[in-house]
């Protein structure tokens, strides 16, 4: 009879041999995030951010490391949190919000990178949201049913920062830096926490 771990080891063999590899192998890390529990990750204190946040990756990183997983960590303040998962081009980039939108800065969520986004951890019986959880690709986030239009907007603000940052403006030069964020009231397949685990 097959043991939890050797039918893990199995969806995990099968995961990388399979045409959708990258869609499969980000199956079986969410079902072992799922089924670890313990998900809730508590809001942010004073203002700190990036403490809660990192929080959040531990956690996906716990998995990683216990389905024995090649991957490395993107530097600190870029997206991509962890790459090349399984050494076969997977990208996650984890997130956290306790109101609902995520801040992306100047890079739109991109189509071929998945994402684990941790919401609503601050919510009481009376919150109109739940503590969940929500995993998806960039176009899914994006929610957005033309990407080609998205690209087009990509491109035209690249080329604004090209020319701001070439054409001397007598002793001053312009970076226009612009900020995506993501409303994540309208994303469908949220996953409900159990606010007593």
């Amino acid at each position: 009879m097959r043991t939890k771990l050797s039918n893990m080891c199995l969806s995990y063999a099968d995961a990388l041999f399979s045409p959708h590899a990258r869609q499969n192998l980000f199956d079986v890390i969410k079902s072992r995030l799922l089924a670890k529990g313990g998900l809730l990750i508590f809001g942010t204190d004073k203002g700190k951010t990036q403490q809660s946040g990192t929080r959040a990756e531990g956690k996906v990183k716990e998995v990683l490391d216990e389905l024995n997983l090649f991957y490395t960590c993107a530097p600190s303040q870029q997206h991509r949190d962890f790459r090349n998962i399984g050494n076969i081009g997977l990208d996650i980039e984890v997130k956290k919000s306790d109101k609902g939108i995520i801040k992306c800065n100047d890079t739109r969520p991109p189509e071929d990178v998945f994402y684990i986004v941790f919401l609503y951890q601050k919510s009481t019986e009376k919150s109109k949201h739940k503590p969940c959880i929500w995993f998806g690709t960039g176009d899914e986030l994006c929610g957005h049913p033309e990407l080609e239009a998205l690209r087009e907007v990509d491109i035209a603000m690249e080329n604004a920062r090209k020319i701001a940052k070439s054409k001397g403006l007598g002793n001053l030069k312009l970076y226009p830096r612009y900020n995506w964020s993501v409303n994540c009231a309208g994303l469908s397949g949220k996953i409900e926490l159990d606010p007593e685990q």
